[in-house]
């Protein structure tokens, strides 16, 4: 089993839509994937969809916008009630409408860890798709989080305006108020017209890439049999809904929880770059700052800085020679120590140390770009190297140079051993230090 295995299983599918005909063979599938003892289901209420709320938040609010030109009392307090929701709701946090009818039952996945230990990381994911909506077309997609504002100022502009007809009977007033009416049934009409014309989308990025990456990640972690973290594997349906099965997976286990739980959540990894998602909210701004995501942040930073490392390499030593991209890096790189010259934030120059054993190290992929040779640069990067070798207790250096590069390692110390010999058609000789 591997992510691309999981992913083209859970693509398989139609769709997996929450309480859906497949929801019992997605269950099943996950069930199949790690051992029994280990795993277990947890039902949950649920609306059917994210649609089923969305009608009764802008449902209730134009129903309060109607009756405030009739009896103000009472619309004002409905259109107070499902404004307050929906502000809630579209801003991420839970909704009380998420609990009016009709509900549906739906299920988390939970895959817990044998090892129990003081500090738990929670791996998380959504299995189940949305419903297709034009709201997540390319063009709508990026203006989303506008969108919601723009919405939410109307939902507030209207609750004030059914506040302002308790006192005010004003012909413009009502005005605005039916005209808000209007505005907010053609939002409904919307959102939903596409699901009742093609209904769930089949989900294969969003989200089947993130239980993918999810999955794996917790198995790796699990091989690895840490002994002071607990990794525990939570595949959550009805997030579409407005992750109303994160909220039941958290009530449920809340007091399980302590300063020292971790929660990472995968989520639409099938395209682009590696994002690490530390803040979310639409009118206000909820943020992630712990040591998990500052690490994470860390992870994906030095990862772009090691394929960019790995492109001045190559541009250095390799396509000078006609070798294709991918011929500049070997086996080792995970083990080594990198060090970078940076310019302008462009790497300009790298070099990478390898421990050979307790004593012996290797420095090898020494390149300057050509525009900043002869500059001290690689010097530099030498004597770091060096600094950090001695640090490691290292006791000899080694390398192989090229023959037109020998004077260059001679001042910092090196001295060449034995005779020279061919790599890649270019003529070099090893050299070693003694530090």
């Amino acid at each position: 089993m591997n992510a691309e295995e999981i992913v083209k299983k859970l693509s398989s599918f139609p769709n997996r839509a929450c309480a859906g005909i497949y929801e019992p063979k997605v269950l099943a599938y996950f069930k199949s994937l790690f051992n029994e003892n280990n795993t277990k289901i947890e039902a949950f209420s649920t609306p059917k969809n994210y649609l089923v709320i969305v009608a009764w938040l802008l449902g209730g609010i134009s129903i309060g916008l109607i009756l405030s030109s009739f009896w103000p009392i009472a619309g004002f307090i409905i259109t107070l009630f499902f404004g307050v929701s929906a502000f809630r709701y579209f801003n991420w946090y839970s909704s009380p409408v998420a609990l009016f009818p009709p509900q549906v039952q739906s299920n988390n996945v939970i895959v817990k860890d044998e090892q129990k230990s003081k500090t738990k990381v929670i791996l998380m994911a959504h299995w189940d798709t949305a419903p297709i909506s034009i709201l997540y077309s390319p063009g709508m997609v990026g203006n989303f989080r506008v969108s919601l504002k723009i919405s939410m100022a109307l939902i507030g502009l209207a609750v004030i305006l059914s506040f302002s007809r308790l006192f005010f009977n004003l012909f413009f007033i009502d005005l605005t108020l039916y005209a808000l009416f209007v505005y907010f049934l053609i939002q409904m009409i919307v959102a939903s017209i596409d699901f009742f014309r093609l209904g769930y989308s089949n989900g294969a990025s969003d989200n089947a890439t993130g239980i993918a990456a999810a999955i794996t990640t917790a198995k790796n972690l699990w091989d690895l049999q840490l002994k002071q973290t607990e990794v525990e594997l939570v595949l959550t349906g009805a997030e579409e809904v407005g992750m109303i099965g994160a909220k039941a997976y958290f009530d449920t286990h809340k007091k399980e929880f302590n300063k020292n739980t971790f929660l990472i959540n995968f989520d639409t990894l099938g395209a682009g770059d590696l994002k690490i998602i530390n803040k979310t909210g639409s009118w206000s701004t909820i943020i992630y700052d712990n040591i998990l995501t500052q690490t994470a942040e860390n992870i994906i930073k030095n990862q772009q800085e090691l394929a960019e490392m790995f492109d001045q390499r190559w541009l250095v030593l390799r396509s000078p020679l006609g070798m294709e991209k991918g011929s500049e890096r070997d086996n080792h790189e995970d083990g080594a120590v990198h060090l970078v010259g940076m310019c302008d934030r462009k790497i300009i120059a790298s070099a990478r140390l390898r421990e050979l054993s307790p004593e012996l190290g290797s420095i090898s992929y020494v390149a300057v770009l050509p525009e900043f040779q002869n500059q001290g640069i690689g010097t530099r990067l030498m004597e770091e190297l060096i600094t950090k070798a001695q640090a490691k207790n290292l006791k000899t250096l080694r390398l192989k140079s090229r023959i037109n590069a020998i004077k260059f390692y001679q001042k910092i110390g090196f001295t060449e051993q034995g005779d020279s010999f061919d790599f890649l058609g270019i003529p070099h000789i090893f050299m070693q230090l003694e530090i």
